[in-house]
């Protein structure tokens, strides 16, 4: 299938985040971003965190092996403006990551989550995710979340956007371990997803089943790719010797309460700052 063809189809799936549509996918889109450098790259998705960080700014998630692994201060988040020819156009944002060498992110301490806070620009066809739409453990057990359950993974795998305006695509998942609760013992989660370079720090949701109307319900974020899973084969002839990497379709998921965590250790930082 070309690329072009699978940006279509990705776009079926996951609409483009017009500010009048209200579905999961659609709201999820509105927040998720590309995290762009030369070198590395990865997805991120901004949150609206408790308490007040000033006008204009939202908590950047993201997986908290791609800031480490991105050399330099400075990254471009890849947003996007409307049009009023209903069109998206691509809106790159610069984003400080390191002062004097030191990282600007706060990492969590046992997990790959890392959160910053960041401007937002007026004007763009952006929206950060209110912090309730973060799953805690009560919102996985009253929303009975379980193994078996559908959802959506945003991400840009392989570096690849839906189209140039930079929107992510929207690829479905399922959750794949079991249990996932309590937990403070079950750290992250696996999910049917096969994940890419470029995935990384893209949030997993699914639809809020509480929801009086489906159609309309709010997404909710279980978790956040970190890693995939693979089998290596090694191969080995009269001449030749190779390794062949055969992907298990399995990703790791952190799950959200440690993304909550981390957002509000952020904000906490950055309203604590002069």
């Amino acid at each position: 299938m070309s690329r072009r063809v699978t940006a279509v189809l990705a776009l079926l799936l996951c609409a483009a985040g017009a500010p009048g549509q209200d579905d999961a996918p659609s709201r999820m889109v509105r927040a998720t971003i590309k995290i762009f450098h030369k070198d590395s790259v990865g997805t991120g998705f901004l949150v609206a965190p408790p308490g007040d960080i000033g006008a204009g700014k939202a908590v950047l998630v993201t997986a908290k092996h791609i800031l480490e692994k991105t050399p330099g201060g400075e990254v471009l988040l890849v947003m996007r403006k409307a049009r009023s020819d209903g069109q998206y156009g691509r809106q790159d944002v610069p984003a400080r990551i390191r002062e004097a060498g030191k990282p600007r992110w706060v990492g969590h301490d046992t997990e790959d989550v890392a959160a910053l806070v960041v401007g937002v620009p007026e004007g763009l066809a952006i929206e950060p995710l209110p912090f309730a739409m973060l799953a805690a453990e009560k919102d996985l057990v009253e929303a009975r979340v379980h193994t078996g359950s559908t959802g959506w993974v945003l991400g840009f795998p392989t570096r690849f956007e839906a189209n140039a305006a930079g929107i992510p695509v929207c690829r479905h998942a399922s959750i794949a371990s079991f249990p996932l609760t309590p937990v403070r013992h079950h750290h992250w989660f696996l999910a049917d997803f096969c994940t890419f370079s470029g995935d990384s720090g893209g949030p997993m949701f699914v639809a809020d089943p509480r929801a009086k109307d489906p159609a309309s319900a709010a997404p909710l974020v279980v978790g956040l790719v970190s890693a995939h899973f693979r089998h290596d084969e090694e191969v080995k002839t009269l001449f030749e010797e190779r390794m062949i990497h055969h992907s298990l379709n399995l990703s790791k998921m952190i799950q959200a309460e440690f993304i909550r965590e981390t957002v509000v250790r952020a904000a906490g930082d950055a309203a604590s700052r002069p």
